[in-house]
Formats: C-alpha cells, structure tokens, sequence
C-alpha cells in the first residue's frame, strides 16, 4: 500500500490516508477533509440525515493535480476525483440522528483524453469497479463535454485543428443539448479560416466513442439473428419469423409491418432510434440472409392449399397466429414448422375462433340474399377460400336501401374481415393492383360504372395473374404484383357490362327490405354469432371435400369457372340437392349477367332490334354470301342516334361481335364471324338459335 497518493506539489500538504491495495474504499476521515473544506458549511438534518441541497453531490468533482492511485496507476496530468459524502447515523431513544459529515469517498478512475487550462491533453478519470468515465455518464459528460468544447473553441483561434481533438464532446452536445451545439458552432464557424462544412461532415460520418451511441447495423443485425428465423419462398421474396408474446409472428422483410417492429424493438431494447439509413442497411442484410443462408419454405396469407393433400390452412390473424386446417377429415387449429402465415397488411382483421355449428341461420339474419340463392352465395364463400383455383366476381344489385353494403359488409367478414368499411373502386388500375396485393377479398362498394380497362382488371384479378411495371429508380428492371383475389362488387345499377368479366360473375338482386333494423343492431348480433358462422362455413367447407371427388359434371355442359362449378355442386348435394340443380340456377343467374352486358353494349341493342324487326336473322350461304361488311350496313339502321361508342370500322366491329358473341349465346342468340375469309369477305352470322326468342333477363 503507497504511504501517500499525492505527489510533493500536493496542494493539501500531506497525504490522504487509509486506502486498500486494491484503491477501493479510499476513506478521508473528517481531519483530513477538513484541510481543505471539503465539509465547510454542511450541516445535515439530525433527524432524517438529509443533506443541504447547497452541498456537493454525489457526482460532484473535484479537480487534484498529479495524483498516484497505487497498483501501477498513476495519472501525471490533471485528473478527477468523483466523491460522496457519508454521514454517521446515531440511534437514540428518540430515533436515529446524523452528525456532522464523517467521510468524502474518492473514485478510483482511469485516464480519459481533454483538453486542461493551458490547453495540453489531460488524462480523465475511470471508475475501476463500473467500468465508466464520467463523461460515459448521463450526469456528468454533458458539463465536461461543455468545457471540452469550450476550450477548444478558444484554442482554435491560433490552433484551427483544435475542435477536432474533442469530436466526441461534440457529438455529446449536438445529441444531447442542441441549445448549446448551436451556439458553439455559431462561435466556430466565426474563427477566421474555419471551414464548418468538412468539420460538420466529419462530425456526422464518425463513430461516437461512447458506448451508450455505439449502436451500429451490424449489433442490430447480430440481435435479430439469434431470435428470428429468416427465410425465402419460392419467388425468392424473403421473410422473417420471430417470437413475440410467446407466439410465432411472420412478415415479409422490407414490408411496412416489419419495420414498424424493428423500430419499436430497437427502441424496446437500447432506449434510442437509430437513423433511417441503418434501418435501410439492417433489411437488406437481413434479407441477403434469407436469401442466401436461409431455407425455402411455404408462404401463404388469409389462405394458403397445401398440395398435393388437398388440406386448405386458415389464418385467423389473431395474436396467436392461429391457423385452421380444413380438409376433408375435419378441420383443426394447427402449427407447421415449414409453412407460415402472414398477415395481409394492416387493415386485416382477425376470424373468430371457430365454433361448433352447423347452422348458417344467423348469416342470413343479417344479408338480405333470396333463399333460391342461398346455397349459390355458400359456395362462393367456400370457393374463396380455394385459393388454388378461380373464384367468380359475385355482384349484389338492388335498389336504394335494399341492404347491399350490409350483406356485403357480413359476407365479406365471415371470410375475411378487415378494419374500416368498404371502400369505392380506385381509378387507377395500379391502384386497384396494390389492394389485390394486400388484401384475400376485394370489395368494391356503391359501384355504377367500371371502365372497360377495369373490367379487364378485375378479369386478370378473379382468374389469376399480375400487374407490371418498370421499378422505381431504374432504366429497364420489371416488378410484378402476383394476385389472384375473390371479388365482391355492389351498386344500384349492375355494373358488369363488359362480355369477359360477366363469363366470370354471379349477379344476385337483392329483394326490397320488407322489414328494417339499424345498422348497429345488426353488427352486434353478428359479431355475436361470428364464431358460429364461421364454424358452420368451415363444417360446410368439410362436406364439400368429402363429396366433391364423386361429382360429375358432362365436360360439353361445363361453364368457364369449372372449379366453382364443382363447388357449387358439391354444396348443393351435400345439402341434400339433386345432382344438376346448381348448374341450372348458376346458368340462369348468368344469362341475367349476360343480357345485362348485351343490353349496355351499342352493337347489341342494335342486334336485339334488328333480330326483332327480322326473326329471320342473316345467315351466310353461297346464294347469300353475308359478311361483316353487310352485316354492319344491316345493324347500323338500328343503331341509336347519339350512340357515340358505334364503331366506325368494320375490324372493330368484327372485334365488338366476338366480344358479345359468348352472351349473345347464353341469351339465344347465335353472332358469328369466320375465320377463314372468301372471295366475298370475311362470312357473318346473325340469328336465333332453334327458332326461339331470346331470354330476358330479370327484371330489377
């Protein structure tokens, strides 16, 4: 043990005794304290002990010159001292007392590079037993930061490289107390020959050397590697799978959810953000993870056909990240180490937890869907979640007040509910690409009119396909949006008019309302029987299983949407229908669709009245060579006279027949243009078919 810790220049004039080899409690008892008042003026409350809020604190410093710790460590410089000041405390009969302060506790500490009075590079103090320096403290290394700063800014007058032997005091002050970083800076940038722009860029670029702002990507990355597993699907898109809450959550990586918790975690974890361009780095390297290192496994969203078992998975979006297993054993909740979940955006909502039932009674007290169309509206709930095969549009028409946006509103729940209400069609087609892409079922809400390139859209989207386009800040890189969507659509006046996507739909009208409930009444009581609803649609979903493999369908009767037809079959023979019924009301609701399409197009109205003024229709023979020619002249005489969509060449009108040629069938009529062209032009056909009347559709 050293005989004194402070060298001959000591201004205290002898040593500081009773100090450990190890320089731990290092007690300077009262005498010693005294010689150069340390205690003057403090005087504790003898009852309660406290100290004078005008004494030193417990952090307070004081500054000694050339001072010897023992064990090998000696600063040579200036160095500080952190203290506490400790009270004898007295028990009396009248309670305990404190006395007059007994002891001031010196800090063993290690040297920490400043900048002293006269400039020159002092050695600042380290606790041995923390592990810190004050200026690694929230309490202290702001005021020592200041002075740090404040000299070097004097300094730089005759030195210009002086800020920058302090760049950690700066980036203390700019972080901590942006008062003072302003006015130091407007003080810096004034010295004459200063250049503030490298130094503020070297300020910004650098580390800091503490280790509270020492957060970097890869300590973020290292993180959540350990507690997440990362991997790819077979688009290569990549994802990551983490516990949160003792329940496996997924997300794609770079999506807006995983970012969100990345941010929320790493201010859960370290108490700090870190800037946007970390957060970038983190993600692309997470994903180069998944890419590269990670496995390939199954990716689905609300639904997701596990093939070739036919076993469908349901994801109730719960916090548990629940999944249902429908097959045609039964359906049950489920966790699988290869395949995985995810929610569909924010706006997706969680199912109920399905419970036994067999009843869908409490689902039609809240739609108003015409009975004869029940097990119609059934199997279209059961075919969205088909996700390997197409699922037709279904459309609710009916006049004002009729109940659509509520039957839509509860349909569209019991299979895939979603926050807020529903929403218009989007005008642009990317738009409504990007609510395909984020959602299982597209609802579209008061509807009037789609323009032919929506149409298309909703085609593509229905049937299974994706949108194009050129990636953001590049030349010639392509992204895709993949989407293969259920459709919903309402609105007073039918809006599918386009001959493709009416191939593809179901139109239901919904009947006036004879008796009426408040929109809350009816939320409340379904939200009551949701999870019976949803069990009863699962146990049906079960039954179509178990009978769908014995279904046979005449191939030459088969309509477009076969799988929806094999659905619907199955539903209406596992509720105890003849074989064939669903395909007489399915053919009959789209014959409605159909003369609807016919009806809103010029070129049919046109054919409806001509064929009504001549039953006979034009037929192509050799005596009577009809093509498209005249078959055009024929039609213009019954054309409407401020029709301004009548097309004006003969290929766009051989385009506008073809275009209504499958609807002209399904209502009798048979428009035909040949392929093979003769001497007299392309042949034409236009007639009844076997000599009947075309059908009307149902009247609104």
């Amino acid at each position: 043990m050293n005989e004194s810790i402070f060298d001959s220049d000591s201004p205290f004039g002898r040593p500081l005794e009773g100090l450990s080899d190890d320089g731990s409690d290092r007690d300077v008892r009262q005498d010693e304290a005294e010689s150069f008042g340390a205690f003057d003026g403090i005087e504790p409350d003898i009852e309660t002990g406290d100290i004078p809020d005008d004494a030193p604190s417990s952090m307070d410093e004081i500054w000694i010159p050339n001072i010897d710790f023992g064990n090998g460590q000696k600063v040579t410089e200036t160095a500080v001292i952190t203290t506490t000041i400790e009270t004898d405390k007295v028990e009396t009969p009248d309670g305990p007392q404190y006395s007059q302060p007994t002891a001031l506790v010196p800090v063993m500490e290690k040297p920490h590079s400043a900048i002293d009075d006269a400039g020159k590079d002092y050695e600042a103090p380290y606790d041995a037993q923390s592990g810190t320096t004050p200026i690694d403290t929230q309490v202290s290394r702001l005021p020592q930061a200041i002075s740090r700063v404040a000299k070097s800014v004097e300094l730089a007058v005759d030195d210009i490289g002086a800020p920058y032997d302090v760049m950690d005091a700066w980036r203390i002050i700019r972080n901590e107390s942006p008062r003072d970083y302003a006015q130091f800076r407007a003080k810096i940038k004034a010295v004459k020959g200063f250049q503030i722009g490298p130094f503020e860029k070297e300020l910004g670029t650098q580390k800091s050397t503490s280790a509270e702002h020492d957060l970097s990507a890869e300590a973020i990355i290292d993180m959540i590697r350990k507690e997440s597993e990362l991997f790819h699907d077979k688009n290569t898109d990549t994802y990551i799978a983490t516990v949160i809450d003792g329940y496996r959550q997924t997300w794609k990586l770079g999506s807006t959810d995983f970012r969100t918790w990345l941010i929320g975690e790493i201010f859960d974890r370290f108490e700090r953000c870190v800037p946007e361009a970390t957060i970038s780095q983190v993600i692309t390297t997470l994903k180069a993870y998944a890419l590269r290192r990670g496995t390939q496994k199954v990716v689905g969203t609300r639904v997701l056909c596990l093939v070739p078992e036919k076993r469908y998975l349901v994801n109730l979006g719960d916090a548990a990240c629940t999944s249902i297993e429908v097959s045609a054993e039964g359906y049950k909740p489920v966790v699988l180490d290869d395949v995985h979940l995810l929610r569909s955006g924010r706006m997706m909502r969680a199912l109920p937890f399905p419970a036994a039932s067999s009843s869908l009674d409490a689902l039609w007290e809240a739609v108003n869907v015409p009975e004869k169309y029940r097990l119609i509206v059934i199997a279209w709930m059961i075919q969205s979640f088909r996700v390997d095969s197409a699922c037709p549009v279904i459309e609710f028409v009916g006049e004002e007040g009729s109940g659509k946006t509520m039957t839509t509103t509860c349909i569209r729940n019991s299979v895939d509910p979603k926050e807020g209400g529903l929403t218009p069609c989007p005008r642009s087609i990317q738009d409504l690409y990007s609510i395909a892409a984020n959602s299982h079922v597209i609802c579209l809400e008061n509807v009037s009119w789609l323009s032919p390139e929506t149409q298309d859209a909703l085609c593509t989207i229905v049937t299974g396909g994706g949108y194009a386009g050129r990636q953001l800040y590049t030349n010639a890189d392509e992204f895709l949006l993949p989407v293969k969507n259920p459709v919903i659509i309402n609105g007073i006046s039918a809006a599918i008019t386009a001959s493709d996507l009416a191939d593809r739909s179901i139109s239901i009208i919904c009947p006036r309302l004879q008796k009426r409930r408040t929109e809350s009444d009816v939320m409340r009581d379904f939200a009551q029987n949701h999870a019976a609803i949803f069990g009863a649609l699962l146990s049906e979903f079960v039954a179509v299983l178990k009978v769908e493999p014995q279904i046979i369908i005449d191939p030459e009767k088969l309509p477009r949407m076969g799988n929806y037809a094999y659905t619907g079959e199955a539903v209406y023979q596992a509720n105890g229908r003849a074989a064939g019924e669903f395909l007489e009301d399915f053919n009959s609701l789209r014959v409605d669709v159909a003369a609807r399409a016919v009806e809103s197009h010029a070129v049919g109205n046109a054919i409806l009245a001509f064929l009504k003024a001549h039953p006979e229709g034009l037929v192509y023979s050799p005596g009577n060579p009809v093509n498209i020619k005249s078959l055009l002249c024929a039609l213009r005489k019954f054309r409407s006279s401020d029709d301004a969509n009548w097309p004006t060449s003969a290929r766009a009108f051989a385009d506008a027949i073809r275009r209504l040629s499958p609807s002209l069938a399904r209502i009798g009529i048979e428009a035909r243009i040949g392929m093979q062209r003769t001497n007299a032009g392309y042949p034409a056909t236009l007639r009844y078919l076997d000599d009947s009347a075309p059908i009307e559709p149902e009247v609104l």
